[in-house]
């Protein structure tokens, strides 16, 4: 039963076979694929030019113009401060002037502070904190100023 079945298979695909090639005429001419003629065409032209071609010429060196000297401005001489303020009693340093701000520290007697500028509120100095170096405001009865520091060069911070 199986040889029979095998047998038949063979037969059956042997049918097929000279079917298809029964159905092709003798005289039938070949036909031309022309998408793919024209792509070959393309990529052989391409790389035909491709290969070719002549590299540009580099560009002349240009000249690279050398840096100008420039002066530099001379600072006007500033009047030399011989002694530093004082804060001549114990007093807090603020976040601004007035008591009413936030007390910032407290600075204790004959503690030597850098004076950045008069307060734009009458009776207060701006002082670099001497703890943690940001501004505050002292009062001005809390500071002792030297004869010749020259209170003129101080700027007016509001």
């Amino acid at each position: 039963m199986i040889k029979n079945k095998i047998v038949f298979i063979f037969f059956l695909f042997g049918v097929l076979a000279l079917s298809a090639c029964a159905n092709v005429p003798a005289d039938a001419a070949p036909t031309m694929d022309v998408v793919g003629t024209t792509a070959a065409e393309l990529a052989r032209m391409m790389l035909t030019q491709t290969a070719g071609a002549v590299t540009p010429t580099p560009f002349p060196p240009t000249e690279t113009p050398l840096p100008s000297f420039t002066e530099t401005p001379t600072l006007e001489p500033t009047i030399a401060v011989t002694a530093i303020p004082m804060i001549s009693r114990d007093t807090g340093c603020y976040d601004g002037p007035g008591t009413n701000r936030t007390l910032v520290t407290n600075i204790v007697v004959t503690e030597q502070v850098e004076v950045v500028g008069i307060s734009s509120v009458p009776g207060w100095y701006v002082i670099r904190n001497p703890i943690y170096g940001s501004l505050c405001w002292v009062p001005q009865d809390a500071l002792e100023f030297a004869p010749d520091f020259d209170l003129t060069s101080l700027e007016v911070i509001p």
